[in-house]
């Protein structure tokens, strides 16, 4: 590589320009170009130890791949795995998938059949996308800013032509929104492999169809995104890497069809060699300067084919081999050696930087010196020696620890760097997101650029350090009659900088947020305050969206927190023991808390140096109380890029922002206050009081939007609040001695809008939990008030119907206490929370408890309102319920039917609790055989639910199921399979992943599923179910422990007998455990194992007949 004639720095190009990635198809080859690039990584690790372990997302720009390398390049790219996490995915993933396959590669039809199953594949990928952060419908191209570019090939199938898919934009280009799991579905869709893959109404088929080795695409994606207008490349790239999957071998085209489809499609579509030659023809000049590099191994896989998994130690042993030959030790060296100089990510006008840069030093090769007959490179030192002395008023060097922000730094520059007119551009962006930093870097970029531009830098931070900094600017141009006082300075420096005989020059305006200060200043001013000039650029850090639009109008750019990439570098940058990053599951839990606010993360990484702690032992001090929390966020810290009268910590910096809004907007002010009283997700917009004017609660919110303190939701109905802002304004309000007051302002409120929560309201009081929860929990329980009370009751009855028992049982157990000690045992409040703290008892499982606590509440509200009343009606239900789970049937089916009578005298035949009554009856009649008059009442209850409730209420979904397995009983699988999933998802809808109701409905749907021969779906299904409940109820909760049992069945049909008969014998431990020794009498599953233990030994494991 060329370096720096006078220095032997490296040249710009080394430092600023391009690495592309480019990888190839090839099945589970594709583990051979991992492993070469694991190599890689891992050399230039110990060429630069400060970067700690180097992820390919962090050095290459672009990353291209079809087929195998689209799914490669995903993984690396946009979920920004290290290669020894892809390598990992990988290996699950090819295993899954290549297990079984077909033997036909085509259909009875002719037509070509997928060898392999798609939904495997499917599966695959999603768990690949979910283990590493992302959900199933994340969107490939979200909107967000990466540095390191994915794009991967595809085929459509109407045109056959390549189609890129890209998790970016370009401006030129049609964006296809397909998810990451789409595109990673639809780069991999083999044909003979697998079935195409529909993204929209399109179809698409594997993109190694059209590119297998897909560096013209690359190239090409490169040329769109950084010189579109040219197309003129190669300037701009420093280090261009194929990757092959090793080379396949040549085959002969076969005439027999069948073996046509089998081998000679994947010949044609693995065949690489000709596009390298001719590649490396166009790009011959990179090749001898040692800036493209092809690797891929050439003897040792011809023998592997796309699908044959159990080959991983051959790819690896031939991977190696390739390695360790000294040819390649040699182009690995050189390789390394280049990306090594690699300093940040390209910005997207790297053209036009890297031209400026090319034609300065152009320039200075035109002025050679002759010195005694021997040629001598020209000094640019002595031949802009005049340029050196432009001026220059910033007052903090070039951070040394400043984390490349491309994107930003680029639309500045797009905005600034016109040369025919004066321009304007703002910076805008929560305090400590960095705006001050980049405004910094782009005025260094600037004097290193243009060494004849004027550039100053004024602080706005209070009037007074404006006009010091005016005055210095004014001595810096040496401008005549100015002395040393400020009266009058803006306009003579004003005056000056307006003149187009001055030249070009670039002026900072760091924080400005408050424009009254220049009104103040400029009111006995005859002209306005900035200069104007078309050589003249100005640029405006603030943290006000409102105050960048009165600056800059359409020119402003917004910064936001960095992505984890970027914060993990400024981590590593800013500690002192960078091996602390070799704990990654903390690196990621610290940022994280951090949000990945730059300045939050240079004061923690201070702290942490400080103090010599490592990364899990900060983690536990900040959690542990939110004192805690502030008081680090609080603590001051050295920084060279700080003002003297400046305020550093990430806490105090919003002090100011929350005085100038308590100054300017009373009413944002009280809405911040009242947000920090609550969980700072999710706020519903009617949780802030309206005023009798629409507009200034508008205007009001606007405020807090535009200082980047709450943020929109998704749900138009809901705003987020930046969670180290809330904390820092509780701290805000508690150092005014106010935040009890407002606390107490957000229960009193909470109070009216929470309704008392059932089915039918479950859309206005369940977004309220968390918040009521965040509330009751920052209130003192000592001496609890009437009002907390309230609240208490109404959160933990609806965390008992949300299916939060844990939450339920703490909040209705106080409650209960509570109303006990205050009003006397047989009050209706006291046996009303009895009645539901029994209920908690029930769900957990703890069925002696709530027997008890449950029959004395009965004795007493019969004795006391007889048994007619709705509350005793309430409290007889949930008996049978009791009754049931132990399956006691003839003490339930006794209080049942005259739970029954009752409801129906009183509420009548069709009320939802007189069919709840009904439902438990025909549930006990099918236990004990009586299946005429159990079908009979559940046909009256579904027919009853569908015309009162809707088919959407839970008592609805809840009559489904029970038909469902009616029709199971009959027979009717098809019938029941179709009316179960329609339940299960409507559930999942309405009441959420989590509810015990939905993980019923899912574990019926897989006993289905099972019935119908559907094993593996089954199977997927009931693990699924058992793990959630066990992460949700725990793994002794009576519930889990019955979903035990038909994973058990299913595997037992599966002809896995040792791990079904594993399974069941720990239920039965569990069982006799939690529920006692008789019940597995009751259930029947003791007699069961033992039958599966008979069959093991008479068949010596054999498959049943």
């Amino acid at each position: 590589m060329e370096q720096k004639m006078t220095t032997g720095e490296p040249n710009d190009l080394d430092k600023t320009g391009l690495c592309l990635l480019s990888l190839d198809g090839g099945g589970v080859r594709g583990l051979s170009t991992l492993y070469i690039l694991k190599h890689l990584m891992a050399q230039l690790s110990r060429e630069r130890p400060e970067l700690g372990n180097v992820k390919p997302c962090e050095i290459f720009d672009l990353i291209g791949g079809t087929s195998t390398g689209g799914l490669i390049a995903i993984m690396l790219g946009r979920l920004e795995m290290s290669v020894d996490e892809c390598i990992d995915t990988y290996v699950k993933l090819i295993s899954t998938i290549f297990e079984k396959k077909s033997r036909w590669p085509v259909n009875l039809s002719g037509n070509i059949k997928s060898r392999f199953d798609a939904t495997k594949l499917e599966s695959a990928i999603k768990d690949a996308v979910t283990s590493h952060g992302a959900k199933e419908t994340d969107l490939f191209n979200d909107g967000g800013e990466r540095g390191c570019r994915v794009f991967v090939c595809t085929t459509s199938h109407e045109t056959k032509d390549i189609v890129r898919l890209r998790d970016y934009n370009v401006p030129s280009k049609d964006n296809i929104p397909a998810t990451i799991c789409q595109a990673a579905l639809a780069t991999s869709a083999a044909t003979t492999f697998f079935n195409p893959v529909y993204i929209g109404r399109r179809k698409f088929v594997d993109g190694a169809l059209g590119s297998n080795n897909p560096v013209d695409e690359v190239e090409g994606e490169a040329a769109d995104i950084w010189c579109p207008g040219t197309g003129d490349l190669k300037p701009l790239v420093k280090c261009f890497i194929s990757i092959g999957t090793g080379d396949p071998g040549i085959s002969a085209i076969e005439d027999k069809a069948l073996k046509f489809l089998s081998e000679t499609l994947v010949s044609i579509a693995t065949e690489t060699g000709r596009t390298e030659k001719k590649f490396i023809a166009r790009w011959a000049k990179h090749f001898d300067e040692k800036r493209y590099f092809r690797f891929n191994v050439e003897q040792g896989l011809q023998g592997v084919g796309l699908e044959e998994y159990r080959e991983q130690g051959t790819i690896e042993a031939a991977t190696h081999r390739y390695l360790d030959h000294q040819a390649q030790e040699f182009r690995v060296r050189d390789c390394v050696q280049n990306l090594k100089l690699k300093r940040g990510m390209a910005t997207p006008n790297i053209s036009k930087i890297l031209n400026v840069r090319r034609d300065n030093e152009l320039e200075d090769l035109h002025h050679i010196h002759t010195v005694q007959g021997n040629y001598v490179p020209y000094s640019k030192q002595s031949h802009t020696s005049s340029s050196s002395k432009a001026p220059w008023t910033v007052p903090f060097r070039r951070n040394p620890v400043f984390v490349s922000r491309p994107n930003e730094i680029a639309d500045i520059d797009d905005i600034l760097n016109d040369d025919s007119a004066f321009s304007q551009v703002a910076i805008v962006g929560l305090g400590g997101v960095g705006k001050t930093q980049i405004a910094l870097e782009y005025a260094h970029i600037m004097r290193d650029r243009h060494p004849d531009c004027a550039i100053f830098w004024i602080p706005v931070t209070s009037a007074e350090s404006m006009l010091e900094a005016y005055l210095q600017i004014a001595k810096e141009l040496q401008l005549p009659n100015i002395g040393n006082g400020t009266k009058g300075i803006q306009n003579i420096v004003q005056h000056r900088l307006s003149q187009e005989s001055f030249g070009k020059w670039l002026l900072v305006l760091d924080n400005a947020d408050d424009i009254s200060m220049w009104a103040d200043e400029a009111k006995d001013m005859a002209g306005p305050v900035l200069p104007k000039s078309k050589y003249g650029s100005i640029l405006f850090t603030t943290r006000s969206h409102r105050t960048a639009v009165n600056l800059a109008g359409r020119n402003i750019v917004t910064v936001k927190a960095m992505n984890s990439a970027l914060a993990k570098n400024l981590l590593g940058n800013t500690l002192i023991d960078r091996s602390l990053l070799a704990d990654e599951r903390a690196v990621t839990d610290l940022l994280q808390k951090l949000t990945y606010l730059p300045l939050a993360i240079v004061q923690a990484a201070t702290f942490i140096n400080k103090n010599q702690m490592t990364l899990s032992e900060y983690i536990s001090l900040h959690d542990s109380t939110e004192e805690s929390t502030i008081d680090m966020l609080s603590q001051d810290f050295e920084d060279e890029g700080r003002y003297e009268d400046g305020k550093n910590p990430i806490a105090a910096t919003w002090l100011i922002s929350f005085e100038q809004i308590q100054a300017s907007d009373p009413l944002a002010a009280e809405y911040l206050s009242l947000m920090a009283c609550i969980d700072p997700k999710n706020i519903p917009r009617l949780f802030l009081p309206l005023t009798q004017s629409v507009a200034k609660s508008a205007n009001a919110i606007g405020t807090l939007k535009a200082f980047s303190f709450i943020a929109n939701h998704e749900n138009s109905q809901l705003l987020d609040i930046h969670r180290l802002v809330h904390l820092a304004t509780r701290n805000w309000l508690r150092m005014q001695g106010t935040l009890t007051e407002w606390v107490n302002q957000a229960l009193g409120h909470m109070n009216v809008l929470f309704p008392y929560p059932n089915d039918e309201n479950r859309h206005m009081w369940r977004p309220l939990l968390p918040h009521a929860r965040y509330i009751l929990e920052s209130l003192p329980w000592d001496r609890p008030t009437n009002e907390a009370i309230c609240l208490l009751h109404v959160f933990g009855y609806g965390a008992l119907k949300d299916g939060r028992y844990k939450e339920a049982k703490r909040a209705i157990g106080m409650v209960t206490d509570f109303n006990e000690s205050t009003f006397g045992m047989e009050h209706l409040v006291t046996m009303s929370s009895q009645k539901n703290l029994a209920e908690v008892y029930f769900r957990q499982g703890k069925w002696d408890k709530a027997e008890q606590l449950n029959v004395q509440t009965l004795d007493s509200m019969r004795r006391i309102f007889g048994i007619e009343n709705e509350w005793t009606l309430v409290t007889m239900t949930q008996l049978v319920s009791i009754y049931t789970a132990q399956g006691r049937w003839e003490k339930a089916e006794k209080v049942e039917l005259q739970a029954l009578e009752a409801h129906e005298k009183v509420l009548g035949a069709e009320h939802p609790h007189t069919l709840t009554n009904k439902s438990s009856l025909a549930y006990i009649y099918k236990q004990k055989g009586k299946w005429n008059q159990a079908r009979k009442l559940d046909a009256q209850i579904l027919k009853c639910h569908r015309k009162t409730l809707g088919m959407d209420h839970p008592f609805t979904l809840m009559s489904t199921c029970i038909l469902a397995q009616n029709y199971v009983y009959l027979g009717l699988l098809k019938k029941a399979e179709a009316l179960q999933m329609q339940a299960t998802e409507t559930s999942k809808r309405i009441l959420g992943e989590d509810h015990p109701n939905t993980i019923h409905a899912i574990s019926t749907l897989a006993s289905i599923h099972r019935d119908r021969g559907r094993l593996e779906d089954a199977e997927k299904l009931q693990i699924q179910v058992l793990n959630r409940q066990r992460d949700v109820f725990g793994t002794e909760n009576p519930f889990t422990i019955w979903y035990m049992p038909p994973l058990a069945d299913t595997w037992w049909k599966m002809g896995r007998y040792s791990e079904a008969m594993d399974l069941l014998e720990r239920y039965l431990q569990l069982e006799t455990k939690v529920l006692g020794a008789h019940y597995s009498t009751i259930s029947g599953r003791s007699r069961q194992l033992r039958r599966w233990q008979i069959h093991q030994q008479l068949t010596g494991g054999c498959t049943p007949s």
